[in-house]
């Protein structure tokens, strides 16, 4: 609470992490500041393809590859391990600091992702009245390449957490793509979903029952850390790795549902009266004067 009440001020501004990110009123806030910082710059590849496809291919390509350059350089210049927890077993506060915070919380990395986002949605904006029929050799095989690219960007680093030596290119280049790689993968499920090239997944990802637990998702994410700190903090021995099925069973499951169960509590208390609050003050400021007169006048 003692972060809170010093450093709140940066979270409300959205520069959580960048301006002292270890003095953090909520740690995993960081991604709402990351978050925001690239929503900002949106309007820069908006405007970009606005004037054509071209431009807005360059633009997002040099982002793209300053973002993957910043990042081989930051690996090779200061020699830093693959993942958050090697880098907390070093005991090096530098090396933390640099892998946490310029590295991983830093929104200049983490924009790749983003903008395939950006450029996904401009496919399907301006191929939204086009019927596009695909054979089936040609889908099948991208369904394969997805399947394959985002199962690499999860599983490779596998062999580096068993205790496997990773050069620094190694690890540089891991982390420079698999977002990436995953970026990819996703864009065509959205864009094999959306135009019904995706058979009993694209029927799976339709069902009505996602859509409560899409409007979980954000308040699960802020509250799961909390679930998870205090789940740990129940035992009365040091933790320890026993085997996945029993961290299955009594970590991940009693986590995953406790953090369901506050964040519906938290949606229907605090987020939804808000958003509609937000909503009607928004309708309010740039309603047309003429039209509300015009609404009047027709319930009359």
């Amino acid at each position: 609470m003692e972060n809170c009440k010093k450093y709140g001020w940066k979270n409300l501004l959205y520069i959580n992490n960048i301006y002292e990110p270890r003095k953090n009123c909520l740690s995993i806030s960081w991604y709402m500041a990351a978050d925001t910082q690239m929503y900002l710059v949106s309007p820069l590849f908006l405007i970009a393809f606005l004037l054509g496809p071209v431009p807005g291919i360059i633009i997002s390509s040099l982002v793209i590859l300053f973002s993957i350059l910043l990042n081989y350089w930051l690996f090779f210049h200061f020699d830093l391990p693959l993942t958050l927890i090697q880098a907390y077993m070093t005991g090096d506060d530098h090396i933390i600091h640099v892998l946490q915070d310029l590295v991983y919380e830093a929104a200049y990395i983490r924009i790749p992702p983003f903008i395939f986002g950006i450029c996904m949605g401009y496919l399907m904006l301006k191929t939204r009245n086009m019927k596009i029929k695909m054979n089936n050799g040609p889908v099948f095989c991208l369904w394969i390449v997805s399947a394959i690219l985002s199962i690499s960007s999860i599983f490779i680093i596998h062999s580096y957490n068993r205790g496997d030596s990773w050069t620094i290119f190694q690890k540089a280049t891991y982390y420079g793509f698999s977002r990436i790689t995953w970026s990819i993968s996703l864009c065509w499920l959205i864009f094999a979903v959306n135009r019904g090239q995706s058979g009993l997944i694209g029927k799976f990802m339709s069902l009505p029952f996602w859509t409560p637990l899409g409007k979980l998702t954000f308040c699960a994410y802020l509250c799961h850390i909390l679930i998870v700190n205090g789940l740990f903090n129940l035992e009365r021995s040091p933790p320890h790795f026993v085997g996945a099925f029993h961290t299955y069973i009594t970590k991940v499951i009693p986590s995953v549902v406790a953090a369901c169960g506050f964040a519906v509590i938290w949606t229907l208390v605090f987020e939804m009266p808000f958003a509609k609050l937000e909503s009607f003050f928004i309708r309010k400021l740039v309603a047309n004067p003429a039209s509300e007169k015009e609404k009047e006048c027709t319930k009359i």
